[in-house]
């Protein structure tokens, strides 16, 4: 099992959820914010020359005839109305020789006109020329138009717009854009605990089942509510630790009464096995306690069931240890197969194995000091075909096995003495060189047309060859 390093640093999909739609957003409000400053800003300037050259071009027409015949007193008016407007920072009308011959200023009439450092010559629009300044403390844009009468040049009107407002403006929008970012922020944040809570529950509902199911309880239940993906993994979770439980009923249950090695057959393969109406070569055999209705007659019933109880739990262990299964309690009979449900070449062996072994623990049951009961068991096996499957009804089945294999050994149990193990000839034919045995005779058992033959087991060779 692979586990993940504790130096790991965890984190959880909530957070990460959260950091994910906060990048989204911040990339998106950057990138559109951006794209729309730039619009925004590249319109405002076209306005600012469209305005500029639109003023240059009127004032210069309009300054001619008071220029040509020094008439300052127009040519002032004219660049007062102009400068009201709040773009414009400076505006001069100059005569041909350079001299301010009116000014927004007056302190700068009569001066000589000193030409400001441009960046460059951003362009021409017509007359117009549009530059750039330099060395100002704000940004300037001068527009240069000449001034000309009859097609003669008498002067030049210099206006200079500002872009300070342009400035303030981008100002605005970049703050605006940057508000909108935090405003989404923290809609995205509620949006990603709302929607990490509403993805993590039932993720952290199948995380709790996991563990309840890693930790034995397949009765667990994830609630499905979703009608998603999410509900088809809880769906499939649900039936998951359903056949994990029904996997364990098996194992526990039917688990009791066989080997490990034939539960683990069965769950590797559950169609193929419980196929109903199979044929198998078993051995199996009876074990029937004697003088059992003296014992009812004579103990109280609670002491009667914890004997009995005692005795089906030997007989059990004893039977699963050979690889056998019991097919049933019929009474204070016990009935143990050996062969089925899944095929098994060695059965004959630990058919007899099984038998030995379970007399010799309970003679030795019966010896143990302060046992106040001594069993008296007659056994009975035989060898041969028979039909393996589930029988019953809708509500209620058990595999089990039919024929006349079972027959006979019922009837050498009915014959056996207390102690005797008694088996058949086809079961001796099989292992009659691992047994001590004495001929017993042929019986004729209820059904058959030829008579069993039948010998006495006496004791195993590994018995007889120790000293």
């Amino acid at each position: 099992m692979f586990l993940m390093g504790k130096d790991n640093i965890r984190i959880s999909i909530r957070y990460k959820l959260f950091a994910v739609i906060t990048i989204l957003i911040i990339s998106m409000t950057t990138v559109i914010g951006t794209v729309m400053i730039r619009r925004q800003k590249k319109q405002y300037l076209d306005q600012l020359v469209q305005s500029g050259v639109f003023l240059a071009s009127y004032q210069a027409q309009a300054c001619a005839e008071p220029l040509l015949y020094g008439d300052e007193l127009a040519m002032s008016l004219l660049v007062r109305d102009v400068s009201r407007i709040p773009q414009v920072a400076e505006a001069m009308v100059l005569d041909k020789d350079g001299i301010i011959r009116a000014h927004n200023n007056l302190d700068k009439l009569g001066t000589s006109y000193a030409p400001p450092q441009y960046t460059n010559t951003s362009g021409e629009f017509g007359r117009v020329a549009l530059r750039l300044l330099i060395d100002q403390e704000e940004s300037l844009l001068e527009f240069v138009s000449p001034v000309e009468y009859q097609e003669m040049r008498i002067g030049t009107v210099h206006l200079m717009l500002s872009r300070s407002y342009i400035d303030r403006a981008i100002s605005q929008a970049t703050w605006f854009v940057i508000g909108l970012a935090v405003v989404l922020m923290v809609i995205g944040a509620g949006l990603s605990l709302l929607l990490s809570t509403v993805l993590l529950k039932p993720i952290q509902s199948l995380v709790r089942g996991t563990r309840e199911i890693a930790g034995g309880n397949f009765d667990f239940h994830v609630d499905v509510h979703n009608n998603d993906e999410m509900g088809d993994l809880a769906n499939a979770f649900n039936g998951m630790a359903w056949d994990l439980q029904m996997k364990r009923v098996i194992e526990e249950s039917f688990g009791r009464y066989v080997s490990p090695h034939i539960v683990d057959r069965i769950l590797e393969n559950p169609d193929q096995i419980w196929v109903g109406g199979a044929n198998h070569e078993v051995s199996l055999f009876f074990a029937d306690i004697r003088g059992f209705t003296t014992l009812t007659e004579r103990m109280p019933p609670e002491e009667l069931l914890t004997l009995l109880n005692g005795y089906f739990s030997l007989a059990t262990e004893v039977i699963v240890e050979h690889k056998g299964y019991i097919d049933k309690f019929v009474g204070d009979a016990v009935m143990a197969v050996f062969g089925a449900p899944v095929a098994d070449p060695d059965h004959p062996v630990n058919a007899v194995r099984a038998l030995l072994d379970l007399r010799d623990r309970l003679t030795d049951l019966g010896a143990a000091p302060g046992n106040g009961v001594r069993l008296k068991v007659g056994m009975g096996a035989t060898l041969g075909q028979v039909v393996a499957g589930n029988v019953g009804s809708r509500t209620r089945m058990e595999y089990t096995v039919m024929g006349d294999t079972v027959n006979v050994a019922s009837r050498l149990t009915q014959m056996a003495k207390p102690g005797d193990i008694l088996i058949s000839s086809t079961l001796y034919e099989r292992v009659s060189s691992m047994i001590q045995t004495e001929e017993v005779g042929e019986i004729q058992v209820k059904g058959r047309e030829k008579p069993v033959m039948v010998y006495r087991v006496l004791r195993s060779e590994i018995e007889r060859k120790a000293p």
